[in-house]
C-alpha cells in the first residue's frame, strides 16, 4: 500500500524569502523554535497607521520583531542596521550575565 503524500502549503510572505527573516536573514526552518516563533511583521507599524495588508508584511523571526517593536523605518536596510546594533547590545548583556553566574562567554 502506498503512503499518501501530503501537499505542503507555503505561506507566500515567508516563501518570498525562502523562510528567512527579512531583517537578520536567519533561516526560520533551521529549528522548530525559530519556525514556531516566526512573525508576519508590519514593516510600517499598524499602531502608526501602517496598512494591514500583505504588502506591508515582512517575514521576521520573533527576536527581530520584538526588538523592532513599533519603530518606523524608511527602508529595510535602516531596520537591519538598527536591529544589528540592538542584537549586539543584547549579546553583551547575555555575556555579562553568563560571566556573573559562572558560565562561559561565547565571545
Amino acid at each position: 500500500m502506498m503512503k499518501r503524500v501530503r501537499r505542503v502549503r507555503l505561506d507566500p510572505i515567508f516563501a518570498s524569502t525562502s523562510y528567512r527573516c527579512r531583517y537578520c536573514h536567519r533561516d526560520l526552518l533551521a529549528d522548530v523554535d525559530l519556525f514556531v516563533g516566526k512573525v508576519r511583521d508590519h514593516f510600517h507599524p499598524a499602531s502608526l497607521g501602517g496598512a494591514d495588508g500583505d504588502a506591508n508584511r515582512v517575514p521576521s523571526c520573533a527576536a527581530c520583531d520584538r526588538l523592532k517593536g513599533s519603530r518606523q523605518f524608511g527602508t529595510v536596510e535602516e531596520a537591519r542596521e538598527f536591529l544589528a546594533a540592538q542584537r549586539a547590545g543584547w549579546q553583551r548583556r547575555v555575556e555579562q550575565i553568563r560571566l556573573a553566574i559562572g558560565g562561559q562567554s561565547d565571545g
